[in-house]
């Protein structure tokens, strides 16, 4: 009987970078990626409301890795932002013999104290996104209360909203995304990716 030889190979850090439209970049994450010295970086262009289990590119980044290798990502939310989703994530991978690092983090799950960091962060993530989300309603409410107008030109983001805009942008989320999250239109997120603070100077009256 002919024996069937595996061949071998030096573990690869295969990096992955996901941004949630075709119009976006992933330069941020991609110099997040390259201090994780990655053997390659995989792209994909698909919404982060997507689970990693239905990403194609995704999918086939797994089936690629061997165990003893690594996934790296820049930041937690390329896996997902629900506690479930990324730690689901880890496990998979985990159960493959194949290692996470999360860039923004400086977090490698081979080490007990990096599993640890993973299952708060993922909690953190959870916590954030649900946070905004929260926020934005009771905003909503304090803002309605107040006198402002419900409904009428979505324009109305404060200086600490404007700034949160920029940072989720460049971790890459899309101008969809980010409107809805923030009750306004895409044309205002633009306006805000583009730093255009006179237009908020002569539409907003800063609150405290």
């Amino acid at each position: 009987m002919k024996t069937i030889e595996i061949e071998e190979r030096a573990p690869i850090t295969w990096g992955y970078a996901r941004v949630s439209t075709r119009d976006q970049e992933t330069d941020a994450q991609m110099a997040n990626l390259r201090r994780l010295g990655p053997d390659h970086i995989i792209e994909e262009k698909m919404t982060g409301t997507v689970a990693w289990q239905k990403r194609p590119v995704l999918r086939k980044l797994i089936e690629k890795a061997q165990p003893g290798d690594t996934i790296a990502v820049a930041y937690t939310n390329r896996i997902g932002r629900k506690a479930a989703v990324i730690w689901s994530f880890h496990e998979m991978l985990e159960e493959r013999g194949i290692k996470l690092k999360v860039g923004d983090l400086g977090l490698d799950t081979a080490t007990p104290v990096g599993r640890a960091m993973l299952q708060m962060m993922a909690v953190f993530a959870e916590l954030d996104h649900s946070g905004i989300r929260r926020n934005m309603i009771e905003g909503r409410a304090v803002r309605q209360n107040q006198g402002y107008r419900i409904g009428g030109p979505k324009h109305k983001l404060s200086k600490h909203q404007r700034e949160s805009v920029r940072r989720r942008h460049e971790e890459g989320e899309t101008f969809r995304t980010l409107a809805k999250d923030y009750g306004v239109s895409k044309d205002t997120i633009a306006r805000v990716i583009a730093n255009d603070e006179s237009f908020f100077k002569k539409s907003y009256r800063e609150s405290a």
